[in-house]
């Protein structure tokens, strides 16, 4: 009988998550933070399906441009939501990071969440396992859907 088996970089992907994700009383420290998390299992994604990941390092790729790479290299092997939401989630940071008072902010993150909410029903993520603040929520799911793309569970033997 196969039993499942989960990479043990999973968990702990999901124990940095909770532990640097901040509460949501600062929507602005939750978005850079998330993003930030969030960044970090694209890069890894696309670090590892390369054959030599080094050559790209001097190439200095913007948050933008490894979403498009990892879109080119694993678009069907993802919901396809997720492309865009990984493209409105940089733009919001990319708002916050290049300005003390983004004009627009509050109404890109609903946005944003809204997006996800959408597309929640239709593909299983971390929803189940968090409480919060919607815009939590929204990057829970981006988040895994990430982590499963990079872990994917595996069926082992018994």
């Amino acid at each position: 009988m196969a039993t499942l088996r989960i990479n043990p970089m999973f968990f702990e992907a999901v124990e940095r998550y909770f532990e640097h994700l901040p509460p949501a009383d600062d929507l602005t420290l939750l978005i850079l933070k998330g993003h930030l998390l969030i960044e970090e299992l694209l890069r890894q994604l696309v670090d590892q399906a390369l054959i030599k990941p080094m050559a790209l390092k001097d190439a200095r790729l913007e948050t933008h441009q490894c979403i498009c790479l990892a879109e080119a290299m694993f678009y069907d092997r993802v919901p396809s939501w997720l492309w865009d939401a990984l493209k409105k989630l940089n733009s919001i940071r990319n708002k916050l990071a290049h300005n003390l008072n983004p004009v627009g902010f509050e109404h890109k993150v609903a946005d944003f969440n809204e997006f996800v909410n959408e597309h929640r029903d239709k593909t299983p993520g971390l929803r189940s396992v968090l409480n919060g603040h919607p815009v939590t929520l929204a990057l829970g799911d981006v988040h895994s859907q990430l982590l499963l793309l990079l872990y994917p569970l595996l069926d082992g033997e018994d």
